[in-house]
C-alpha cells in the first residue's frame, strides 16, 4: 500500500456516474469544442481544444506531469 495525500487521493478518483461524455475532466462546450479542467492544490489548469483526441491526449499528459503515479485518466 502506498501512503498518498488527500490531494494524491481525490486525483485518483474513478469516473463519475453523471458523466455524460464518459471521459474524465472533459467537456463538451456549447461551440462544440472539447473542455479539460484539472485542479490541483486550488490552482485551477483549463484548455479549450477542437476535437476530443487532442483533449485526451493534453489530459493525459498534465495529469502525469501534476499527479505522476496518483494520475488517474479515469
Amino acid at each position: 500500500m502506498r501512503t498518498a495525500t488527500p490531494s494524491q487521493n481525490s486525483a485518483n478518483r474513478k469516473l463519475a456516474s453523471n458523466n455524460k461524455l464518459g471521459y474524465k475532466n472533459i467537456s463538451r462546450t456549447k461551440s462544440n469544442t472539447f473542455s479539460i479542467t484539472i485542479k490541483k492544490n486550488k490552482k485551477i489548469y483549463k484548455k479549450n481544444l477542437p476535437t476530443l483526441e487532442e483533449a485526451i491526449i493534453w489530459r493525459d499528459n498534465k495529469q502525469k506531469e501534476l499527479f505522476g503515479e496518483f494520475a488517474n485518466s479515469g
